[in-house]
């Protein structure tokens, strides 16, 4: 039975009937096998390949006990990850828990004419210099890169979870992981987790062409960490940038010169062709990006796709790639800066000194908010002029400032929150979100602190001086509306 012949009633080992359902969710289709949806809410099932790479089901339920396996893996308790929840009767495959209102990233952000940011005069002027319009307009439809950074921050987290417990997935790619359809909500999910092994296991390598690691493409390395951070890699830098990293003028070439775009495929897979952004014979102008990266990325996120996509990394030394914690920490940062435009109706990085200005179709103020971390003696003053962190937003009904801003990155914490700010007639209201751990004191001055539940400031800048109880390390926060 093919993929185009798909059954229409599956039985689990329960003896539990499920109804495949294609209306409510396309079937996601990759090289080992199909994950279906059935008609019972927030249940899916994967259906597994015969070996040798054709879309054919595999009948043999004989090997399926190894997805209950897979559930004594360390993994945390409360993760986003879709495990077997019981194995299926005349196919190799299970069932698992998938939210019902779930796309794929390679779904959800697809430039899609459906799919258009609301129109502006900027997207006109675009129109009537037929530069561009549809595709950045699409982009914006879809999340811009601040929804993107967002659902990458929480892939970066996931990995990391697996990381920690000495646990790689091997076939990282947007197919293979789910975000929230709907904007107003950000629920990220990884599946497929029968890829999931331990580091140190050696098996037959798992990759997605065109998303894979050099040494794993090449049969030459296992699947490890390095890996999986090189496919994660290669999925942001296209989802953010609409470019692959590796496709460049060398690679064209090869395919024009030989005619042969598999084997340009498989090289560029094995690490031949340069990163887009290097100096060298591969190197994309600037000006061909579809969507001008300064815009988008932050100095430390280039320097982590140099690092990742180095020849030393790509061909020599696979150790040299950065651990996911720098991602999720870099994606963070990224995150906390991108501010959205609504005269242009994109969004764009603000993370230098001077913020309020964006460049798309000129520069012009946006009315921006700037929160700014450092650390501070037990009366408020600074430490230092070095900024722990630091978060940029466009300014709006309300404005929530993450837990990051004054405890610091960490994994486990990216959605928590620590101040909600608000600017109305010219002035600002802050509420503490933080927990009975710290002590939070405002000023309008930035040196008398005092304390309060609700602190309406009496203008458009306040400090806030935020004392762990249990450490007695204190920072002083700076916001201002700009």
């Amino acid at each position: 039975m093919k993929l185009s012949e798909l059954p229409e009633v599956v039985m689990d080992a329960y003896h539990h009937s499920f109804r495949i359902d294609t209306k409510k969710h396309p079937p996601v289709a990759g090289g080992q096998g199909v994950v279906v949806w059935t008609a019972e809410p927030d249940l899916v099932l994967k259906l597994a390949f015969k070996p040798g790479g054709g879309q054919e089901f595999d009948e043999d339920d004989g090997a399926n006990s190894k997805y209950m396996d897979l559930c004594l893996m360390p993994l945390p308790p409360h993760g986003h990850f879709a495990m077997p929840q019981s194995v299926l009767q005349g196919y190799h495959g299970y069932v698992m828990t998938l939210l019902d209102d779930m796309e794929t990233f390679q779904e959800h952000f697809a430039l899609n004419p459906q799919k258009m940011a609301p129109e502006t005069a900027f997207f006109r002027q675009l129109a009537a210099q037929g530069a561009g319009y549809e595709g950045l307009r699409a982009y914006m439809g879809t999340g811009g890169s601040r929804r993107r950074y967002l659902a990458y921050l929480k892939a970066a987290v996931l990995l990391n979870e697996l990381h920690a417990n000495d646990l790689v997935y091997c076939d990282f790619s947007p197919r293979n992981i789910d975000i929230s359809s709907d904007h107003a909500h950000s629920n990220v999910w990884l599946f497929d987790m029968d890829n999931l092994r331990y580091a140190e296991q050696q098996e037959d390598l798992i990759f997605t062409p065109g998303f894979c690691a050099p040494e794993v493409r090449a049969g030459e390395g296992d699947c490890s960490p390095y890996a999986d951070v090189y496919s994660f890699a290669i999925a942001l830098f296209g989802q953010l940038l609409l470019r692959q990293p590796f496709e460049g003028p060398a690679y064209e070439a090869y395919i024009e010169e030989q005619d042969d775009p598999d084997a340009a495929d498989e090289l560029r897979d094995r690490g031949e062709f340069a990163w887009i952004l290097e100096e060298g014979e591969n190197r994309v102008p600037d000006e061909a990006f579809p969507l001008p990266y300064p815009n988008i990325l932050t100095d430390d996120l280039y320097a982590l796709f140099q690092q990742t996509f180095s020849e030393e990394s790509r061909l020599e030394d696979a150790s040299v790639r950065p651990p996911m914690s720098a991602w999720a920490l870099a994606i963070a940062y990224a995150f906390d800066n991108m501010v959205y435009d609504s005269q242009t109706g994109c969004d764009y990085l603000d993370e230098g000194e001077t913020c309020g200005v964006c460049h798309w179709g000129g520069p012009h103020p946006v009315r921006t908010l700037r929160a700014r971390a450092y650390a501070a003696d037990a009366e408020g003053a600074r430490r230092n002029d070095v900024v722990l962190w630091q978060c940029t937003h466009e300014s709006g009904a309300s404005v929530t400032l993450p837990l990051r801003l004054v405890a610091g990155f960490c994994c486990q914490d990216v959605e928590l929150p620590s101040f909600t700010v608000s600017c109305e007639e010219g002035q600002l209201t802050l509420h503490s979100e933080l927990s009975y751990d710290w002590t939070v004191a405002y000023s309008d001055d930035g040196e008398i602190f005092e304390p309060y539940g609700i602190y309406h400031a009496g203008g458009e800048r306040a400090f806030m001086l935020c004392t762990q109880k249990k450490s007695g390390k204190s920072i002083r926060v700076e916001v201002e509306m700009v």
